[in-house]
């Protein structure tokens, strides 16, 4: 984020703010998808998300830096969980993606997975330390 916002401060209507006051201006909406994944689809799964679903999730660059996390804490019996995160610049933003990339992912990804990987969604706002 740090190199966004120098990126940011070099366009001349950001010229008279410092870091600080830049920062205050941007609001970065994180969306997090929680998915848990069966043992028996895990490997070819794991690999589609990393392959296809993430650089489709970004091609329209509504959604930008993805991070995928395994989630230690599992309170499941078997199969694994990861959060899988994008930062967009709102929820309005947001919502044209869920509307148009975000709809065909689910589906491509219920087709070839089904009930085996599913998964549930967070929004989260980033506030000021």
């Amino acid at each position: 984020m740090k190199s966004f916002l120098f990126y940011l401060a070099s366009f001349s209507m950001y010229n008279s703010l410092s870091l600080t006051d830049i920062k205050a201006k941007i609001k970065m909406i994180i969306f997090n998808t929680t998915f848990h994944l069966e043992d028996e689809i895990h490997d070819e799964c794991l690999a589609y998300l990393r392959d296809e679903y993430i650089p489709q999730a970004i091609k329209d660059a509504l959604l930008h830096d993805p991070r995928l996390a395994f989630i230690h804490a599992q309170h499941e019996e078997s199969g694994v969980s990861y959060s899988l995160q994008f930062r967009t610049k709102d929820v309005e933003t947001l919502e044209v993606w869920m509307e148009g990339v975000g709809q065909e992912l689910q589906k491509d990804m219920n087709a070839r997975f089904g009930a085996k990987a599913c998964g549930f969604m967070t929004l989260l706002e980033e506030i000021e330390l």
